[in-house]
């Protein structure tokens, strides 16, 4: 059985969400909010992309 390519990207997308929440619950983050945030912009194609990119030349 295998997954699709858009399938793949949920999963893993889903997991930085879980892993993310889990990490600001741990350190006790007033505003969960930032933490799914910025794995969503960080999932999309085009802005995640950038910077990505921007962050690997800094």
């Amino acid at each position: 059985m295998t997954l699709s390519i858009l399938a793949k990207e949920a999963i893993k997308t889903a997991l930085a969400m879980t892993i993310a929440y889990g990490i600001a619950l741990a350190l006790d983050w007033s505003t969960l909010m930032w933490a799914g945030f910025s794995v969503a912009f960080i999932s999309l194609p085009s802005s995640g992309q950038s910077f990505n990119k921007s962050a690997t030349r800094i």
